[in-house]
């Protein structure tokens, strides 16, 4: 009875949390041995039921609020890019590199699907010879560009490394099922893709946006 008891209490507990959105830090999950830290996965702390209550009351507003225009941002980091690294960039750690949130409503060049890491490629103005601009399309979503844009996840507020990598990974699935699931195998000729995204600047000379609102336009 009082194990029940104590289960119930532990769900009252967690509920506002998941509702509000927020994140409590607690150290209980790590044990040191040796100067090394060993964390383990946390049952108290649900990282699907976290992104799921989250996503539209604050994901979707905050890089909506925050998103600037692909093709002036890609003509601004020509430009100086140390400027728009300042205006624009966002990064957490001193050693990550910048990440910017974009939107746009840009033609569609080409659709690769043949890879479980799908790209549509958009037909942007104004980059140099070895430049291009993709968003991903899945169903495998790659990196944390999203989770490490938002201002509101932040890895202090996390137990361990472990429920930190649980957020983008939960955030990627999400993308995965509600944003990117409705694109058809094939794209009609002079489609073109509206989105709200992010993307990392990793010097690569690739732009791979990972959408949070995605919309296809069938061209006329």
């Amino acid at each position: 009875m009082l194990k029940k008891l104590s289960k119930i209490l532990i769900s009252l507990c967690l509920f506002p949390l998941l509702f509000s959105c927020t994140v409590v830090r607690h150290d209980d999950d790590q044990k040191e041995e040796g100067g090394v830290t060993f964390y383990f996965e946390s049952e108290d702390f649900d990282a699907a039921s976290f992104i799921k209550e989250c996503w539209d009351a604050r994901i979707v507003p905050e890089i909506k609020e925050n998103a600037v225009d692909l093709n002036f941002l890609m003509v601004s980091l020509r430009r100086d890019q140390d400027e728009t690294i300042e205006k624009h960039g966002i990064r957490k750690e001193e050693s990550s590199p910048f990440s910017f949130i974009v939107k746009g409503n840009i033609p569609i060049k080409s659709i690769n699907q043949e890879s479980a890491a799908g790209l549509l490629a958009l037909d942007t103005p104004d980059l140099r010879g070895n430049e291009y601009c993709q968003i991903q399309i899945g169903p495998v979503i790659k990196k944390s560009a999203v989770r490490d844009a938002l201002s509101f996840i932040n890895f202090g507020d996390f137990a361990n490394q472990i429920e930190f990598a649980n957020i983008s990974r939960e955030i990627n699935f999400y993308i995965r099922d509600h944003v990117v699931s409705t694109l058809g195998d094939d794209v009609p000729e002079n489609s073109s893709a509206e989105f709200f995204g992010v993307f990392i600047l990793d010097g690569t000379g690739s732009i791979i946006i990972t959408p949070v609102i995605l919309i296809i336009h069938p061209g006329e």
